[in-house]
């Protein structure tokens, strides 16, 4: 059985259709547990009529707000053998649990992924087809989350987990924003197999305009590099062994610090410049002390640090 868990805060306006796709899934054993956290609107009501009308809905109610602790409220509550995110302003393929089912049986997998589309459609169609598959190893996983930045492995809503593989994990609730891409650097590493459904079975809605991907202003964006910094906390502390895990992370974090740097000049956040600033410091310095990151990927980030105008000017001219 999976244990699908579905947080929402003043959810009215969109999560039927969240939780219409759930339960219209063709892959029928499975628990829907919505985490409703100190809503305002009508949220709670209209998910206690989801669990009036189906036993496989349960409702579990909370005052604390925060997505992370909803969540882990979810896994608390869970039963399944596998454990799956989905979030309430989304909505998924009526084959996504089937593939991704299939896939974790038919390969052994404890930890698969799948494809997403992204968009404001409201009623995409999606196709009944099979997913193709192909596997990763951790460090493959790692260098696509971090080095490439691939966001189709950083989220958790396109993750079907083992519960032997999640074990004790769960989300960082210090983490306001960006606490996925920690929780799956924490998770995956546990995996005996990791398996990618190759087939778009999610679908990331962009018509939320209260969604804090995007509403987040500069300083709750913040929060993306202090997930960072504690995936190389992680990452140094329990794979001394593997300096190059550490070596992706400080890639990252780089990367994202001047980002984060750019747009704190640009908007005169002399706080965020400041506390930026030794963050920035730190991780070009390990950028440049590493020793096990391939040459073109060392250089490639440091350009992009030292030299950034040069480094969008390249990238312009590639893409013509």
């Amino acid at each position: 059985m999976i244990s699908i868990i579905v947080p929402v805060y003043n959810g009215e306006a969109y999560m039927r259709k969240c939780l219409d796709s759930v339960l219209s899934s063709t892959y029928r054993d499975f628990e829907l547990i919505v985490v409703e956290n100190g809503s305002t609107d009508a949220t709670l009501e209209i998910a206690r009529t989801y669990e009036a009308a189906d036993s496989r809905v349960r409702v579990i109610t909370t005052d604390v707000k925060g997505l992370s602790h909803a969540r882990n409220l979810g896994i608390a509550e869970a039963k399944g053998e596998y454990l799956a995110f989905v979030d309430a302003d989304d909505y998924i393929s009526p084959y996504m649990y089937r593939e991704m089912v299939r896939a974790a049986a038919e390969t052994e997998s404890d930890f698969v992924i799948c494809s997403y589309l992204t968009g404001s459609d409201y009623d995409y169609v999606f196709e009944d087809r099979e997913a193709k598959r192909r596997f990763l190893t951790v460090d493959e996983y790692y260098r696509e989350m971090y080095i490439r930045s691939t966001f189709v492995y950083s989220v958790a809503w396109n993750k079907l987990i083992r519960r032997d593989c999640l074990g004790d994990v769960r989300f960082d609730e210090e983490l306001t924003y960006f606490e996925d891409r920690n929780f799956a650097a924490r998770c995956v590493c546990r995996a005996e197999k990791i398996c990618f459904a190759d087939e778009p079975l999610y679908y990331y809605w962009r018509g939320n305009e209260n969604s804090i991907s995007l509403s987040a202003d500069q300083h709750k964006r913040m929060f993306q590099i202090y997930a960072l910094e504690k995936d190389l906390a992680f990452m140094d502390t329990a794979y001394p062994d593997k300096p190059f895990r550490s070596e992706y992370v400080s890639c990252n974090l780089l990367q994202n610090a001047d980002f984060r740097m750019k747009r704190a000049r640009e908007e005169k956040l002399t706080d965020l410049q400041t506390e930026l600033k030794p963050i920035v410091k730190n991780a070009a310095r390990r950028v440049r002390r590493a020793k096990h990151l391939p040459r073109g990927v060392r250089t490639r980030f440091l350009i992009e640090h030292d030299f950034p105008h040069l480094f969008a000017l390249a990238g312009k001219i590639r893409g013509r």
